[in-house]
Protein backbone atom coordinates (compact mmCIF):
# COMPACT_ATOMS: atom_id res chain seq x y z
CA UNK A 1 0.00 0.00 0.00
CA UNK A 2 1.31 3.45 -0.91
CA UNK A 3 1.10 6.56 1.23
CA UNK A 4 -1.03 9.05 -0.72
CA UNK A 5 0.24 12.43 -1.93
CA UNK A 6 3.64 13.87 -0.99
CA UNK A 7 4.78 17.42 -1.63
CA UNK A 8 8.56 17.69 -1.85
CA UNK A 9 11.00 20.49 -1.11
CA UNK A 10 14.27 20.82 -3.03
CA UNK A 11 16.70 19.66 -0.31
CA UNK A 12 15.48 16.06 -0.15
CA UNK A 13 15.05 16.04 -3.93
CA UNK A 14 18.72 16.92 -4.43
CA UNK A 15 19.69 14.21 -1.92
CA UNK A 16 17.66 11.55 -3.74
CA UNK A 17 19.02 12.63 -7.12
CA UNK A 18 22.58 12.46 -5.80
CA UNK A 19 22.15 8.79 -4.84
CA UNK A 20 20.05 8.09 -7.97
CA UNK A 21 16.94 7.15 -5.94
CA UNK A 22 14.20 9.54 -7.11
CA UNK A 23 12.18 6.43 -7.91
CA UNK A 24 11.68 5.90 -4.17
CA UNK A 25 9.14 8.72 -4.28
CA UNK A 26 6.89 6.92 -6.76
CA UNK A 27 7.46 3.59 -5.03
CA UNK A 28 6.31 4.94 -1.65
CA UNK A 29 3.64 7.45 -2.66
CA UNK A 30 0.62 7.40 -4.94
CA UNK A 31 1.42 10.88 -6.19
CA UNK A 32 4.31 13.35 -5.98
CA UNK A 33 4.02 17.10 -6.52
CA UNK A 34 6.32 20.08 -6.17
CA UNK A 35 5.49 23.79 -6.20
CA UNK A 36 6.75 26.06 -8.96
CA UNK A 37 9.36 27.60 -6.63
CA UNK A 38 10.91 24.17 -6.00
CA UNK A 39 10.88 23.48 -9.75
CA UNK A 40 12.76 26.75 -10.27
CA UNK A 41 15.32 25.77 -7.60
CA UNK A 42 16.01 22.29 -9.00
CA UNK A 43 16.17 23.30 -12.67
CA UNK A 44 17.77 26.75 -12.64
CA UNK A 45 21.26 25.47 -13.55
CA UNK A 46 21.19 23.36 -16.70
CA UNK A 47 24.91 22.60 -16.34
CA UNK A 48 24.45 20.60 -13.11
CA UNK A 49 25.05 16.85 -13.51
CA UNK A 50 21.56 15.88 -12.28
CA UNK A 51 19.69 18.55 -14.25
CA UNK A 52 18.21 16.22 -16.88
CA UNK A 53 17.26 13.59 -14.31
CA UNK A 54 15.46 16.19 -12.17
CA UNK A 55 13.81 17.82 -15.18
CA UNK A 56 12.50 14.54 -16.56
CA UNK A 57 11.25 13.23 -13.22
CA UNK A 58 9.45 16.39 -12.08
CA UNK A 59 8.31 18.03 -15.36
CA UNK A 60 4.75 16.70 -14.95
CA UNK A 61 4.68 17.01 -11.17
CA UNK A 62 4.85 20.80 -10.82
CA UNK A 63 1.94 22.88 -9.55
CA UNK A 64 1.36 26.59 -8.98
CA UNK A 65 0.04 27.63 -5.60
CA UNK A 66 -3.28 29.40 -5.90
CA UNK A 67 -3.06 31.50 -2.76
CA UNK A 68 -0.75 34.21 -1.56
CA UNK A 69 2.59 33.09 -0.19
CA UNK A 70 2.41 34.56 3.30
CA UNK A 71 5.34 32.48 4.61
CA UNK A 72 8.24 34.01 2.66
CA UNK A 73 9.10 36.33 5.52
CA UNK A 74 10.14 33.31 7.64
CA UNK A 75 11.59 30.88 5.06
CA UNK A 76 12.62 30.66 1.41
CA UNK A 77 10.22 30.45 -1.52
CA UNK A 78 10.58 26.72 -2.14
CA UNK A 79 9.87 25.73 1.45
CA UNK A 80 7.04 28.22 1.86
CA UNK A 81 5.36 27.24 -1.41
CA UNK A 82 5.73 23.55 -0.48
CA UNK A 83 3.85 24.15 2.78
CA UNK A 84 1.15 26.15 0.99
CA UNK A 85 0.79 23.50 -1.74
CA UNK A 86 0.55 20.79 0.95
CA UNK A 87 -2.39 22.66 2.46
CA UNK A 88 -4.04 23.51 -0.88
CA UNK A 89 -3.90 19.92 -2.18
CA UNK A 90 -4.67 18.34 1.21
CA UNK A 91 -1.52 16.25 0.84
CA UNK A 92 -0.57 13.43 3.16
CA UNK A 93 3.12 14.27 3.63
CA UNK A 94 5.58 17.12 3.17
CA UNK A 95 9.11 15.96 2.38
CA UNK A 96 11.32 18.64 3.92
CA UNK A 97 14.64 18.71 5.76
CA UNK A 98 15.30 22.31 6.74
CA UNK A 99 14.94 22.36 10.53
CA UNK A 100 13.38 25.82 10.83
CA UNK A 101 10.94 25.31 7.94
CA UNK A 102 9.98 21.86 9.21
CA UNK A 103 9.33 23.24 12.69
CA UNK A 104 7.08 25.95 11.25
CA UNK A 105 5.29 23.41 9.04
CA UNK A 106 4.67 21.09 11.98
CA UNK A 107 3.31 24.01 14.01
CA UNK A 108 0.77 24.41 11.17
CA UNK A 109 -0.22 20.72 11.51
CA UNK A 110 1.64 19.68 8.38
CA UNK A 111 2.65 16.01 8.40
CA UNK A 112 6.39 16.14 7.67
CA UNK A 113 8.93 13.50 6.75
CA UNK A 114 12.64 14.06 6.11
CA UNK A 115 15.14 12.28 3.93
CA UNK A 116 16.27 10.01 6.80
CA UNK A 117 12.69 8.91 7.50
CA UNK A 118 12.09 8.39 3.80
CA UNK A 119 15.23 6.28 3.39
CA UNK A 120 14.39 4.28 6.53
CA UNK A 121 10.96 3.47 5.11
CA UNK A 122 12.50 2.58 1.76
CA UNK A 123 14.98 0.29 3.52
CA UNK A 124 12.17 -1.43 5.44
CA UNK A 125 10.40 -2.04 2.12
CA UNK A 126 13.64 -3.22 0.48
CA UNK A 127 13.55 -0.43 -2.13
CA UNK A 128 17.19 0.62 -1.93
CA UNK A 129 18.76 -2.52 -3.35
CA UNK A 130 22.45 -3.10 -2.99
Amino acid sequence: MKNGLVIADSGPIFSLALIDKLNILTALFDDVKIPQAVWNEITYDKTKPDYQKLHDFFKDKTRQISGINELTFVMDYGESEAIILFRELHADFLLIDNKKARSIAESLNVNCIGIIGLLATATDKDLLGS
